[in-house]
């Protein structure tokens, strides 16, 4: 059995929705979950800009 990782002990989860007030609603849903992993929550858009910076809106 292989080690457990941080990557395999967190849950990503992807907003691919643009609205502010509907991130903020899904990351407050989420913080609520008690399911025992951490949550790593990014939008789309944070991402591309990670991936390319250059690429901004």
């Amino acid at each position: 059995m292989r080690k457990e990782t941080w990557a395999m002990s967190v849950r990503r989860i992807r907003i691919a929705d643009d609205e502010p007030d509907f991130q903020d609603t899904l990351r407050a849903r989420v913080s609520q979950f008690e399911h025992g992993q951490d949550d790593a929550v990014s939008t789309a858009s944070e991402v591309l800009e990670r991936i390319h910076p250059q690429a901004r809106s």
